[in-house]
């Protein structure tokens, strides 16, 4: 699921709304602010903890991503986003939320 709206406008607070029900359900949720997103990897990348938290992740049932694209990644941390779409995808449900609207 995809979230696109403007700034103040309840994507974050719909997506929080969306993985409390979740919980509540019983299945499990991570959540992840793009910003940070990018100085956790760094220090995983530098204590060589990447491929545990990956499968950490990989076991999570819905993924929180918030304020996709609000700041440019770098290539590593492009590279990692991938990798965590990766995980999850056919398999684990990922909400976005951004500011950015959508091409086309």
């Amino acid at each position: 699921m995809i979230l696109i709206r403007k700034t103040s406008l309840g994507k974050s607070w719909l997506a929080y709304a969306l993985a409390n029900q979740a919980c509540r359900h019983g299945y499990s949720v991570g959540y992840l602010r793009m910003p940070k997103f990018r100085e956790e990897m760094a220090m995983v990348h530098g204590s060589g903890r990447f491929g545990t938290l990956l499968a950490q992740w990989a076991k999570t049932d819905i993924l929180v991503v918030d304020d996709f694209a609000t700041t440019p990644l770098a290539d590593q941390a492009r590279l990692d986003l991938l990798g965590l779409l990766d995980v999850q995808h056919g398999s684990r449900s990922t909400v976005v939320t951004s500011q950015i609207p959508a091409p086309g």
